[in-house]
């Protein structure tokens, strides 16, 4: 029994599911530059963009590393890329 709550592997008509790689970080760090980007899960708006992604790369590593889920990213296949 998988108790990872993750769907990696998963995909719908539209969707593939994946796990966040190290690798995705500048993609995700044009994210992090939109102020309201983490506003519930960072509500300090004191930290830079690079600070901001990568507290929420700990977190979503650390609750891979755990077994408590994380973050699917949501790949689009029509242009399957990350970036």
């Amino acid at each position: 029994m998988n108790n990872n709550y993750l769907l990696e592997g998963a995909e719908s008509k539209r969707l593939l599911f994946c796990k966040v790689q190290e690798s995705d970080f500048d993609t995700w760090l044009e994210f992090c530059k939109h102020p309201e980007s983490l506003l519930y899960i960072l509500p300090s708006k004191e930290e830079t963009p690079q600070e901001k992604c990568k507290i929420w790369f700990d977190k979503v590593f650390w609750r891979y590393h755990n077994l408590q889920g994380g973050m699917n990213a949501l790949i689009p296949k029509l242009n399957r890329p990350l970036s």
